[in-house]
C-alpha cells in the first residue's frame, strides 16, 4: 500500500523531534517527507513535496498556522491539515474549521498511545475521503471522453488538484484484432485487457503517477497518468514508452497482444477531450502498422478527405468482374489497388470496401472450380486470419488467395457429368427425403442404376456419401452455437432427432451435444 506523505511545520525542534519518535510511523502507513520550522519555508515545501497531510504548529513568529494554512489551502482545497496547540481554544477551533482544517492535536497530551490513536482515526478519515474523490475523479474522466467529450464540465475543485502541479497522460490501449476481410465476419470475444494492478513494472517511473483506467469497450480502455511538472519531453516519452511496453509483456503473458496510442501532456480538462478524440480516430488506424505498437503523438497524419469520392477512384480499378482464366489480371489489380491505398489517401473504411469486393471477386473464381467458400472455411476454421493485421499482410492474403485457386484441383473433375450432376444434386437438396430413386430421377436414372455407378466411381455408396455430407453440414451447424439440437435434425433431412443422434454419435464417435462442447471448450 502507498504511504501517505507527512509534513510538519512547528518553529520547535524538539517538539518535533518528540513526535517523529513516539510511533514507529511507515508501520501505521505514513511518511515523514518534509520538516519545515518557518511559515515560508513550508509553503515552499508543500508545492516541492506535495504532502497528503500536514501536521501545522498554530503559534509560530511572523506568521502563524492559521494564516499559513489558508495560504496552502486557497491553492488546493484538498489538502489535509492538523493544527498541533497547546490549549483547547474554541476561537480558534471556530476558525479552522472556518477555512478548511481537519482537526487539531493537543501538545500537552502528546504520547505514543494517544499519537498512535489518533493517527489510526485520520488514516480511517483519508481512505473514506480518497475513496470520494477517486469516485469524482473517475466519473468526471468518464464524462470527459463519453459521448459528448467536448461540452463535459469538470469541477473546479478536481481541476485545481489534477493539472496544479502538472499534466496528465493518456494511454489509449487497444487489443489487437484481424481486420474484418471477410464481410460479416463474426469476431470472437477478446481476452481481457491487463488491469494496472496486474502490471509489474521493471525500471523506474520517476515522473509518472496512476491516476485511472476507464474501459471503453470490451478490447479497449483509457489509462490516465499523472506527469510531474519538471518531466522533460524526452524523459516523458522514454516512461511512457517504458509503461506502454510492460502493458504489452503482460497482455503476452495471457496469449494476446496489444497497441497502445500516446498522448499529448493535457494541460487542461478540455485537453483530455481533444486528445482522447484523436486518439480514438488514430486507433482505426493501426492496421497500416500492424499488432504489437506503441505509438507516439501526432504519429498518424489524419487527412480529411471524401472517402466516397476516393473510393470511385480506387473502384475504377478493381470493379471488373474476373472469369475463369484471368486470375492474371486479378492479381494485377491488386497489386495496383494496395499500391494506390498505401501511397495515396488511406482509410479503413476504403481498406474494408476493397477487401469486400475482391472476396468476392475470388468466390467467384472458387465456385467455378469448385471450391469451398469463404464462410464454410471460415465456420470450420479453415482460414488463418493471422495475415489480416496489417495493410501489407491483407495484400499478401489475397495473393496467396488467387495461387490456391491457380493450382487448385477439383477431384469431382474425375467424375463422370452424371456422377457430378449427383453430387451437385446431393449438395442442393440434403436436408429433403434422399434415396437413390429420387436422386437419379433428375437424369431419368433408375435406382439400382445410380447405385452402380456411383459406387464404380466415387468408391463409396451415394447413401453413404448422403449421410457423410449430411454430417458435415451437422457440425457446421453445431459450430455456429445458435441452433438447437432438433432444429439441425431437420435442416440436414432427419425428422427424427433421436435418429440423427444416433446417426452422428456412429459417424463422428460424439454425440451431438459432446461435439458442441468440445468445440466450445476449444474456442
Amino acid at each position: 500500500m502507498e504511504l501517505i506523505r507527512v509534513m510538519f511545520v512547528d518553529d520547535e525542534i524538539m517538539a518535533l523531534r518528540h513526535m517523529k519518535s513516539l510511533v514507529d510511523w511507515p508501520s501505521l502507513g505514513f511518511e515523514i517527507v518534509a520538516e519545515a520550522i518557518t511559515a515560508h519555508q513550508a509553503l515552499d515545501l508543500v508545492n516541492t513535496e506535495n504532502p497528503d497531510l500536514i501536521f501545522m504548529d498554530i503559534r509560530m513568529p511572523v506568521m502563524d498556522g492559521l494564516e499559513v494554512s489558508k495560504r496552502i489551502l486557497a491553492q488546493n482545497r484538498n489538502r489535509t491539515i492538523y493544527l498541533l496547540t497547546s490549549h483547547r481554544d474554541f476561537n480558534y477551533a471556530k476558525e479552522a474549521l472556518r477555512i478548511g482544517i481537519k482537526g487539531y492535536l493537543l501538545k500537552h497530551e502528546m504520547n505514543a498511545h494517544y499519537l498512535e490513536e489518533e493517527l489510526l482515526e485520520i488514516m480511517k478519515r483519508l481512505k473514506e475521503e480518497k475513496k470520494k474523490e477517486q469516485l469524482m475523479i473517475r466519473q468526471s474522466l468518464k464524462e470527459l471522453i463519453g459521448k459528448s467529450p467536448l461540452t463535459s464540465q469538470f469541477p473546479r475543485e478536481l481541476e485545481a488538484e489534477l493539472f496544479g502541479r502538472g499534466s496528465i497522460l493518456l494511454l489509449y490501449i487497444q487489443a489487437d484484432k484481424a481486420f474484418p476481410v471477410l464481410e460479416n465476419r463474426i469476431d470472437p470475444p477478446g481476452l481481457p485487457l491487463p488491469k494496472w494492478e496486474e502490471i509489474d513494472f521493471y525500471g523506474e517511473l520517476s515522473s509518472l503517477t496512476y491516476i485511472e483506467t476507464i474501459e471503453i469497450a470490451k478490447d479497449k480502455q483509457v489509462v490516465f497518468v499523472f506527469l510531474s511538472g519538471n518531466a522533460g519531453e524526452d524523459n516523458t516519452w522514454r516512461q511512457a514508452h517504458h509503461l506502454a511496453s510492460v502493458y504489452q509483456q503482460r497482455a503476452k503473458r495471457g496469449q494476446s497482444t496489444l497497441s497502445v496510442l500516446i498522448s499529448r501532456p493535457c494541460k487542461r480538462p478540455v485537453d483530455i477531450s481533444e486528445q482522447f478524440l484523436q486518439l480514438d480516430k488514430s486507433s482505426e488506424f493501426l492496421v497500416k502498422r500492424g499488432r504489437e505498437q506503441i505509438v507516439a503523438p501526432g504519429s498518424f497524419a489524419l487527412e480529411a478527405f471524401d472517402v466516397e469520392a476516393e473510393w470511385g477512384v480506387l473502384h475504377q480499378m478493381i470493379r471488373e468482374s474476373p472469369a475463369e482464366g484471368e486470375l492474371n489480371s486479378l492479381r494485377l489489380r491488386i497489386d495496383a489497388a494496395f499500391t494506390h491505398l498505401e501511397r495515396e489517401r488511406f482509410h479503413p473504411t476504403l481498406l474494408k470496401w476493397m477487401c469486400y469486393t475482391f472476396t468476392r471477386q475470388l468466390e467467384q473464381l472458387r465456385a467455378v472450380k469448385g471450391m469451398p467458400s469463404y464462410p464454410e472455411l471460415f465456420t470450420k476454421r479453415e482460414i488463418n486470419d493471422q495475415l489480416w493485421y496489417s495493410v501489407a499482410d491483407i495484400k499478401q492474403w489475397f495473393v496467396q488467395q488467387t495461387e490456391a485457386i491457380a493450382s487448385y484441383s477439383d477431384p469431382m473433375m474425375n467424375y463422370s457429368s452424371k456422377v457430378r450432376k449427383m453430387i451437385h444434386y446431393i449438395h442442393l437438396n440434403f436436408g429433403e427425403d434422399l434415396s437413390a430413386e429420387t436422386i437419379g430421377r433428375e437424369q431419368s436414372l433408375s435406382g439400382d442404376h445410380v447405385r452402380h455407378l456411383f459406387k464404380e466411381e466415387v468408391g463409396r455408396t451415394i447413401m453413404d456419401y448422403v449421410i457423410g455430407y449430411r454430417m458435415e453440414k451437422a457440425k457446421s451447424l453445431l459450430r455456429q452455437a445458435d441452433y438447437k439440437i432438433y432444429e439441425i435434425a431437420r435442416l440436414v433431412g432427419y425428422r427424427s432427432s433421436q435418429y440423427f443422434c444416433n446417426v452422428f454419435k456412429k459417424w463422428t464417435g460424439l454425440t451431438p451435444q459432446e461435439y458442441k462442447e468440445s468445440v466450445a471448450d476449444n474456442r
